[in-house]
């Protein structure tokens, strides 16, 4: 790095630093992201098990989907798409919730349409 004379070597000091807490933050959040991404993959997976169509419909879809984003870098973007991701759990949840409850709606209550 070139220093220019008229600058305060002490302000250079605290500018590099203040760079590399800046990397480090970045870097730390990237793997926090990374950590959650591949969290809520393995959500995703198990909760497609017991999907309608299948569990490999299911798996495909959702392999296809990530690979679809694997290039976003801009951690609002990304979490912006784990938000998404976690609506996407919870609907299936629900969906899943709602099934179990017509079953035991049809096994213990007799029901003519």
């Amino acid at each position: 790095m070139l220093f220019k004379f008229d600058q305060n070597p002490k302000h250079l000091y605290h500018q590099e630093a203040k760079d590399l807490l800046v990397h480090y933050y970045i870097r730390m959040s990237n793997q926090a992201l990374k950590s959650k991404v591949k969290l809520l993959y393995r959500t995703l997976l198990h909760l497609g098990k017991d999907y309608p169509k299948g569990p490999e419909y299911f798996r495909s879809r959702l392999h296809a989907a990530f690979m679809k984003n694997k290039d976003l870098k801009d951690p609002k973007q990304i979490e912006l798409m784990l938000a998404k991701g976690n609506y996407i759990v919870k609907e299936l949840e629900a969906l899943y919730m709602l099934r179990k409850y017509r079953t035991l709606k049809k096994r213990y209550y007799n029901v003519e349409s």
